[in-house]
């Protein structure tokens, strides 16, 4: 979201509303294509091939893949009410360092 400033800056709102539009764009295909895939993994992978052991029809694994869909999205709702407070940004494996840690690794 730092583009979004000097793009205001450059380019004035017209930049900035497709900066803008391009950032939610993308955000909104990750979150489908995550959506998408778990809920294929819980009807293919858990379903079809561990509860029912390949005895199961594709009409059952797609009503299956729909109720995934409705599940993931709900724990997904939870889980970001539930660490609405919370930097997650800390959690994806670029700690920031702390005054006490150097900088140089030489």
């Amino acid at each position: 979201m730092v583009s979004i400033h000097p793009a205001r800056a450059l380019g004035g709102e017209a930049m900035m509303g497709a900066i803008s539009a391009t950032a939610f764009a993308t955000i909104l295909a990750m979150v489908a294509g995550l959506e998408i895939s778990g809920a294929a993994s819980i009807s293919h992978d858990l379903y079809a091939n561990v509860f029912r052991r390949q005895a199961t029809s594709e009409a059952a694994e797609i009503r299956v893949s729909g109720f995934a869909t409705v599940a993931v999205g709900v724990a997904a709702i939870l889980l970001s009410l539930l660490f609405e407070k919370q930097n997650v940004a800390l959690w994806s494996g670029w700690p920031s360092p702390s005054p006490s840690t150097p900088t140089s690794r030489c």
